[in-house]
């Protein structure tokens, strides 16, 4: 950190390297947007944004990367998909960055990428403060004892960290992690861009043509066609539902599980499938139903949740999901449930059949809560975090 002197006080100038793995995310441009506005503002600090990639290879297919949205000033590392590149490459272009910037703190994307693990300690050499981004958390894959020791140093060697949710700052927390180094318990999609999407939709002809096919009232996943995402327990669930002939369920997205899936629909009039969305088009598709589902085994977060809760939705949410602790509140704005019992996921959505007036009711929590969710607010908290380990 260095400190200029002036003839009333003393001013610090803060120098921030904030490396980000995906162009693609679409969701981190309005909260990049927002810390650039922050530090900006500040006068005093500067702020360096690389992206190392613009894609990564298992997103491909969701369309390509919106770089309208991205509104803030950005180095990308590579024009191409994320694998294509060595790890070699990765480092050597972040170290030659890291140091011609020599910034006073750095952010990097956790603990799952070796060349950001070692972008990480020669940081720790060169005296940087480290900032690390966490979406994990314990439920996310079984690990052995010999992962979890590293993940214990590399965490001991860190000196704050943004974790998406509460359960991934527990996680933290297990693996040594102080209370005190925990900078940020959220995540956020681009709330207004999001509902300005959704109402637009709705208004328009393609919204009504759409919404003639479907049943008066529908469920929706949106997401991987994956064996991880539950999406089998979820059809079993909902045809296990009672009077619910006003209801169907939509099931958005495609994946290794789409054959499978088709079968187990096929001949099912209430259930309806649509291909893969991007980012634009969740909201659109929200527009056609009325309650999420997101049943996965295991979700870091579940930025879908947000999506939803923006478009003045109740949401059902596995407890396996991180967004699960942060986002909902059981009985105001819908439900959590086990994952692995379909009587537990049958009867909150029974609910909704059983109670059609909980939709608007729970849908307008749902605006509510999410409010404090937004890039202004996170954005807000990465800055004070980032004053934290430096000041």
């Amino acid at each position: 950190m260095r400190k200029f002197a002036t003839l009333q006080n003393s001013v610090y100038l803060m120098k921030i390297l904030l490396i980000h793995q995906f162009l693609w995310s679409h969701y981190k441009a309005g909260i990049f947007t927002e810390l650039t506005s922050l530090v900006k503002a500040s006068s005093a600090d500067t702020l360096k944004i690389i992206q190392t990639a613009k894609y990564e290879k298992s997103r491909l297919d969701f369309g390509e990367a919106d770089t309208s949205i991205h509104d803030y000033p950005y180095e990308l590392l590579h024009d191409g998909v994320y694998e294509d590149t060595t790890l070699l490459y990765r480092f050597f272009q972040v170290a030659k960055r890291l140091l011609t910037y020599n910034p006073d703190v750095i952010n990097l994307p956790g603990y799952y990428e070796p060349a950001m693990v070692l972008i990480h300690f020669l940081a720790r050499l060169m005296g940087i403060k480290v900032i690390l981004s966490i979406d994990s958390t314990e439920n996310d894959n079984p690990s052995k004892w010999y992962t979890e020791l590293i993940k214990k140093i590399i965490i001991k060697n860190a000196d704050g960290f943004f974790c998406y949710g509460t359960l991934a700052a527990d996680y933290m927390l297990k693996l040594g992690a102080k209370p005190e180094e925990i900078l940020m318990r959220r995540n956020s999609v681009n709330n207004d861009l999001v509902k300005e999407i959704f109402d637009q939709y709705k208004m328009s002809n393609d919204y009504r043509l759409e919404r003639n096919k479907l049943p008066t009232n529908n469920f929706i996943y949106v997401g991987r066609f994956l064996e991880i995402k539950n999406i089998r327990r979820l059809i079993e669930a909902f045809k296990a539902l009672k009077d619910n002939k006003n209801w169907g369920l939509i099931l958005v997205g495609d994946g290794p599980m789409k054959s499978e899936i088709e079968q187990l629909v096929q001949g099912e009039e209430t259930i309806n499938l649509f291909p893969p969305q991007d980012w634009r088009g969740v909201p659109e598709k929200m527009a056609l139903a009325e309650v999420l589902i997101l049943p996965s085994y295991s979700e870091p977060w579940g930025l879908v949740t947000n999506e939803a809760m923006v478009c003045q939705m109740p949401v059902i949410v596995s407890n396996k999901a991180g967004s699960s602790a942060d986002l909902v509140k059981e009985t105001e704005n819908g439900f959590t449930f086990e994952p692995y019992d379909v009587k537990d996921l049958t009867k909150k959505m029974q609910y909704f059949i059983d109670n059609p007036e909980a939709v608007s009711q729970m849908g307008l929590r749902s605006v509510e809560l999410i409010k404090s969710f937004s890039p202004k607010q996170v954005a807000a908290e990465m800055y004070a975090g980032f004053k934290k380990v430096v000041r």
